[in-house]
């Protein structure tokens, strides 16, 4: 009689941890989310000179074959319209941007405004002088 109390007892007590354990879902951290390859659905550039008035806006939609992979390497591929890039970055997840380095135009921020397992948005703003009333900025919608 002691044995099967003792018996049941444990039975029921791995049948709670196993529940417990295998019902666990892993909650991805945000470095886990970024680092994979996101394809590109649009991206707007818009550039804003004083001396020549309004801003302009440019549109281009993503095509197949276009996206931004965030490797576990610290390095992003970006390819759009066939033209393949390779950039170092830099991710802070406290303050959400990623920071990357291309030899041509130097370091550059990009805020992530969205970031979920299948949606990945980022902006940046790079001002063309000290004044900073001249300016472009980007906005580029990903996802999975």
């Amino acid at each position: 009689m002691q044995y099967s109390r003792t018996f049941i007892t444990l039975c029921v007590v791995a049948t709670f941890l196993a529940c417990a354990f295998s019902c666990k879902k892993d909650k991805k951290t945000k470095s886990d989310q970024l680092k994979q390859k996101w394809d590109l659905v649009i991206k707007y550039d818009t550039t804003y000179y004083s001396v020549f008035g309004p801003s302009d806006t440019s549109e281009y939609v993503g095509k197949p074959g276009d996206y931004i992979n965030f490797g576990h390497d610290d390095t992003a591929t970006f390819s759009q319209n066939g033209r393949i890039l390779k950039y170092a970055y830099v991710f802070n997840d406290s303050a959400m941007t990623v920071q990357g380095y291309n030899f041509n135009i130097g370091n550059f921020n990009y805020k992530i405004l969205t970031l979920t397992d299948d949606k990945l948005e980022l902006y940046q703003i790079f001002y063309l002088n000290s004044r900073h009333d001249e300016w472009t900025k980007t906005h580029i919608y990903l996802k999975r």
